[in-house]
């Protein structure tokens, strides 16, 4: 019988998958978090875009799209003194970034760090197609939960 192959694209799939049910297993435990900003992360969380998108605006478009439903307040782009998030939810600002590299990693902390002035509910950030070494982005990504514990990031 011949040998089964698969696709390393559904090896790396998987364990995304379940890197991210682990970060909102961690959500759902995490006392800085208001419940608001998990069911506004969980939408997001379950958001499939209906193609794969090179640049944020549409795909900023089609989650406002998503979300208006469940949560008819969400608008695109909302101007707050030096803060301007993407998406904006009641006191929740939402960053998207995508394709996703190393440089767009380091503008995030910055905008953390303004978006907390304004945003009090807190900050959810949705990286879509992210092009980061892992070992960078995990990195990343234990300083931010340290620094910011307000903000939840969303790995699409």
């Amino acid at each position: 019988m011949p040998e089964e192959k698969i696709p390393i694209r559904d090896i790396t799939e998987k364990i995304d998958k379940d890197a991210a049910e682990q970060e909102f297993k961690k959500l759902s435990e995490n006392v800085n978090i208001g419940e608001r900003v998990k069911d506004v992360a969980n939408a997001i969380r379950n958001f499939k875009p209906s193609q794969n998108y090179q640049y944020e605006l549409p795909y900023q478009t089609e989650l406002v799209g998503w979300l208006k439903p469940e949560f008819p307040d969400a608008v695109i782009e909302k101007q707050r003194g030096s803060a301007r998030p993407d998406i904006v939810i009641g006191g929740i600002a939402i960053e998207v970034k995508g394709p996703t590299m190393d440089k767009d990693l380091i503008t995030i902390a910055d905008k953390c760090l303004r978006y907390s002035k304004y945003y009090k509910q807190g900050i959810i950030i949705v990286l879509f197609n992210v092009l980061v070494n892992q070992y960078r982005y995990k990195d990343w990504l234990e300083k931010l939960n340290e620094t910011f514990p307000q903000a939840v990031v969303i790995k699409k």
